[in-house]
């Protein structure tokens, strides 16, 4: 029997969306990514609404310790109004490797540069 490991994945939308398609917009009010810095944490993300948005969020895997910090500063809930980070972002014209969109590794360094 194989097991299914639900992973918990990070959201952060990193852009506003003016002069964006408005189904695009839509389908960041549906993922609870109503404005800027704003951080979603999910079990089991739909991949199709995470391409959909990649030129205006990030996403990756999140440390459970760091979940634990989230809810301990900000309360209980998935959705966090975080900080822009420390030292900035690297480009949010780029995707990740260059710059700060699109599907990464792992979030929690950039989810640990915007808790302030």
């Amino acid at each position: 029997m194989t097991r299914v490991i639900n992973m918990v994945m990070g959201i952060i939308r990193l852009k506003g969306t003016i002069r964006s398609n408005k189904k695009i917009e839509n389908t960041l009010r549906y993922m609870n990514l109503k404005s800027k810095n704003t951080l979603v944490i999910l079990e089991s993300p739909n991949k199709t609404l995470l391409n959909k948005v990649q030129a205006f969020a990030t996403w990756g895997k999140i440390n459970d310790d760091v979940v634990k910090e989230l809810k301990n500063k900000y309360g209980e809930g998935n959705v966090f109004a975080l900080n822009p980070p420390k030292r900035g972002f690297r480009s949010l014209k780029m995707m990740y490797s260059k710059g700060d969109l699109g599907q990464r590794e792992d979030v929690t360094e950039l989810v640990k540069r915007m808790m302030r």
